[in-house]
């Protein structure tokens, strides 16, 4: 058994009802109090822990009543400053410590760490703790997160009532508990976020190094694209003054590979030699030609026979995890090779993106799923003009989606609800949020309402008030044409000048897509210098980004990945859908360690 300091929380029922006019009623349930104030500290091997009471007394309801989860999330929290004082990384567990004697069943009380929140009766039991002078019938493992290195976190911890509670349920009773914040070793702890951040170097440079990877003709065939050479196209590619070298040199800052040893050839006759992928002297990829009598027929055009390669060597960033910030905090992406993210959920195989700055974490399903058929983003049908909305995620609102009031779209039990004021759902949320009833229902609870960014701010070019042949250029487009400049902050979808559009912006949501800004942070670039084969998110075919490019008054684009960059098209275009969503910020696993062959099993 753990011995650790603690708070304490009161819930004292009271038995006073309040009977509506409806047929639901509700009544006053409780008084919930801390029985100790002040500030407490306790030191850990990396953790400086103090649990504030911000009023001197400890925080009081009177008078409370079983609520509503949005309501309850509203209510006055119980905070918890947890300082890293290491130079690494540090995972802590957040423990409710139930006081023997508490009447009120774990069914009915919820409790939520952050914006995280379930009934007690969900969450994982642990080893009973042991705390000086409290009785403890059981301890429960209600929240778990991380702290970056030598950064402050606030923790902020509320309980409520659940509003399904009845009055024979919640009568005269009472819940007392304490909670307990304890550190976890991030090889020793069965949190997921734990797992990421102990699988790669962590590092505040985007710029990371590159490395070179050798392929043979068998490994190099999910990565053969439009950029690299395929036997059908060699002597269209090195017909003309193309150099071979008979070495190479490779240059880990830049990513480019040089020949040495060159000579120009007019033609291709089956030299034996290194080719440069874009035909030049340097490029980042690289093809080793073996001597065969191939040759091109000048009288027919054609190759007498196909001519291939033997060996492939291209550029790939180093694996690392990018520590940067989104609007909830302190984010951290997995950028380059990275080849131990695969997580199994849902009876379905899953690759780890990042963790979000509220600590869930976000996946994207490995490949295509056969009930995700290629799709339009947005199919507008017969609507000739003002097409600009169609890049938006919902259009036609009548609210703004902004970060002080994102549209929601959450799942109910039974199917999807947008927040007030959100209007049509483009073509590719209506489908993803069948996917998600027909795949994900039995999983809700393990997935997070969180933000995802459909960016409709103002960026170049001339605004949709003035609809014309001009593009308006959006945010995403205007970051990343200048120098990759991908940023994870969501902007407001605000017009230039001034105002707010109707369409696109900053979402919750249950289930979404990637937004080409985490594209491009985690090594998959807009038209980048480099091609990177082995990005995790390479894939030879299309498949949709939640970002706007512009639009004007007939046409509308999207980004859309492929290969191993980002670029784009119009959103009637039939492309492939990648599902994204967010695992809870306490999520465990039961095994495995991240690879293909054995990726890591949601609890």
């Amino acid at each position: 058994m753990k011995v650790s300091k603690q708070k304490t929380v009161v819930l004292l029922v009271v038995g006073v009802a309040l009977v509506l006019a409806i047929a639901t009623f509700t009544y006053a349930i409780w008084s919930k109090t801390h029985t100790q104030t002040g500030v407490n500290k306790n030191t850990y091997a990396c953790f400086e822990i103090a649990y504030k009471e911000t009023n001197g007394e400890g925080i009081s309801i009177e008078n409370g009543f079983p609520q509503k989860d949005e309501d309850g999330l509203k209510n006055e929290p119980y905070e918890v400053e947890i300082k890293n004082t290491c130079d690494t990384m540090t995972s802590y567990n957040v423990i409710l410590n139930k006081q023997t004697g508490s009447t009120l069943a774990n069914e009915h009380l919820k409790v939520a760490v952050d914006n995280s929140y379930k009934l007690l009766s969900q969450a994982i039991t642990t080893d009973t703790r042991v705390i000086s002078d409290f009785s403890n019938e059981a301890s429960y493992i209600i929240g778990s997160g991380v702290v970056g290195a030598n950064q402050t976190k606030i923790v902020k911890i509320r309980s409520w009532m659940d509003e399904k509670t009845s009055e024979q349920d919640g009568e005269n009773k009472s819940f007392t508990f304490k909670i307990t914040i304890e550190a976890v070793a991030g090889a020793d702890s069965n949190l997921l976020s734990s797992k990421i951040l102990a699988s790669q170097e962590v590092t505040s440079e985007k710029n990371n190094k590159y490395s070179e990877v050798s392929l043979s003709k068998e490994e190099a065939q999910p990565y053969v694209g439009s950029y690299i050479l395929t036997p059908s196209s060699l002597y269209e590619n090195y017909n003309d003054n193309t150099e071979i070298g008979q070495g190479y040199t490779f240059d880990e800052e830049t990513g480019k590979f040089t020949l040495t040893q060159t000579e120009t050839v007019t033609s291709y006759d089956g030299k034996e030699g290194w080719y440069v992928n874009n035909g030049d002297n340097d490029g980042s990829s690289i093809f080793q030609i073996a001597a065969t009598n191939d040759y091109y027929d000048e009288t027919d055009g054609q190759l007498s026979e196909v001519t291939d390669y033997s060996t492939l060597v291209a550029s790939q960033y180093d694996p690392v995890i990018y520590q940067t910030n989104d609007d909830d905090g302190e984010s951290y992406i997995l950028r380059g090779a990275v080849n131990n993210n695969y997580v199994k959920f849902a009876e379905k195989l899953w690759r780890i993106v990042r963790i979000n700055g509220d600590g869930t974490i976000r996946i994207i399903l490995n490949d295509k799923d056969q009930d995700l058929p290629n799709m339009a983003f947005n199919d507008y049908g017969s609507v000739s003009s003002n097409r600009y909305k169609f890049v938006g995620y919902t259009y036609d609102n009548t609210v703004a989606c902004t970060k002080v009031s994102p549209c929601t779209s959450n799942f109910n039990g039974s199917g999807f609800t947008n927040s007030t004021g959100v209007g049509t759902n483009s073509t590719i949320k209506g489908k993803l949020e069948e996917w998600y009833q027909t795949n994900l229902k039995a999983y809700d609870n393990k997935i997070a309402l969180t933000t995802f960014c459909n960016d409709t701010s103002y960026g170049s070019g001339t605004e949709d008030t003035t609809p014309s042949s001009s593009y308006l250029n959006y945010g995403a487009y205007e970051r990343l044409n200048n120098g990759n400049n991908a940023d994870l902050h969501c902007p407001d979808p605000t017009k230039q000048g001034s105002g707010n559009r109707t369409y696109g912006g900053v979402y919750k949501l249950k289930i979404g897509l990637l937004n080409a800004d985490e594209i491009s942070l985690l090594g998959q670039e807009y038209s980048p210098s480099v091609y990177s084969v082995n990005g995790y998110l390479y894939h030879s075919y299309y498949w949709w980004t939640l970002s706007p490019y512009n639009a004007d008054s007939s046409y509308a684009n999207e980004f859309y990945g492929i290969y191993g960059y980002v670029y784009y098209g119009y959103v009637y275009g039939s492309y492939a859908v990648l599902p994204v969503i967010n695992l809870n910020a306490d999520t465990l696993i039961t095994t495995g360690d991240g690879t293909s062959g054995n990726p890591y099993v949601v609890q």
